[in-house]
């Protein structure tokens, strides 16, 4: 330090320096382990040469473990670290604390009536203990893997491909409590998990869109049903009430009561066609020929061709 101030590193040996202007102040730094003492402040290194200290930061989402010579010494928070370069070997291993996703794509599984069934499945994890899931277990994300991949394999087996269809909540459920009770022991917290897609074989894909088609078609056919239904009895309730009021009208003409129930209805809504004169009337095929037939001879209606 000259007059107060860091001024530079000096190495082992002698070194001579002018007292008469400025003054000088010298602190021995033992270097000798790799750990550098907390009363050294941060900016000093960046004012000597690397080639004395490793520099080590560790991001906000992280964790760090610090080896000595492969040897654990402690875990590292989100920080930047200053340590000695001497004979001791210094290694940081990272570990990552944010919330993790795992993505198991394409497993092929057999349901209990052997259809072959592609799964996509997800589960997002983080883990608990930075140490042992280094130490204890090998490859913990590829134990993982093959955690979720039994799961799935387990629960598919026993049911037919219908019921997985129907039920695909359910089966991320098991196998979210599957990799659950695995928690403990893979050193990791499992937050959720589910079936991301069920990918089918191409001919059971054609089969269940021609299923699907035919199922519009029917539903399409019931509503037009109805719609006639409805328009078949708003035609009746009319001619009803248009009965009594024609049969006094027609009473001159000398009509039958079929002939009436013909009136009502084109009273109410002109351009019946005879099919729905049937309907209304509830009078036979060939006695609705015969009546308009008579009813256009007496002039009483015209009949136009679609």
């Amino acid at each position: 330090y000259v007059n107060g101030k860091f001024s530079s590193v000096l190495r082992h040996g002698k070194h001579a320096f002018w007292s008469v202007v400025d003054q000088h102040e010298f602190k021995i730094v033992d270097i000798s382990t790799p750990e550098v003492d907390a009363s050294i402040p941060a900016y000093i290194f960046s004012k000597i040469p690397q080639i004395y200290y490793t520099k080590i930061e560790v991001a906000e989402y992280q964790k760090g473990r610090l080896y000595f010579d492969q040897k654990l010494v402690r875990i590292l928070d989100a920080g930047t670290y200053y340590f000695w370069r001497t004979s001791t070997k210094v290694d940081v291993g990272f570990v990552d604390t944010r919330l993790t996703q795992m993505n198991i794509t394409g497993q092929e599984i057999l349901t209990a009536d052997k259809v072959s069934l592609r799964i996509n499945f997800v589960c997002n994890y983080r883990v608990t203990d930075y140490v042992k899931i280094l130490t204890e277990i090998d490859d913990f994300a590829e134990q993982m893997h093959v955690a979720a991949q039994l799961a799935l394999r387990e629960y598919v087996g026993k049911y037919k491909l219908d019921e997985i269809l129907e039920n695909k909540d359910q089966m991320s459920e098991f196998v979210f409590a599957k990799l659950k009770a695995k928690e403990k022991e893979l050193f990791v917290e499992i937050t959720d998990a589910g079936v991301k897609d069920i990918i089918l074989p191409g001919e059971i894909r054609e089969i269940m869109n021609t299923v699907l088609v035919a199922e519009k078609r029917a539903q399409a056919n019931v509503i037009t049903r109805r719609e006639e239904v409805a328009s078949t009895r708003s035609l009746l309730n009319t001619a009803k009430l248009m009965d009594g009021f024609v049969a006094k009208k027609t009473e001159e003409q000398k009509l039958q009561v079929g002939a009436r129930r013909v009136l009502a209805c084109l009273a109410v809504r002109d351009g019946v066609s005879q099919l729905d004169l049937i309907r209304v009337t509830h009078l036979k095929a060939p006695t609705i020929s015969l009546i308009v037939q008579k009813m256009e001879h007496d002039g009483l209606i015209t009949r136009k061709t679609d």
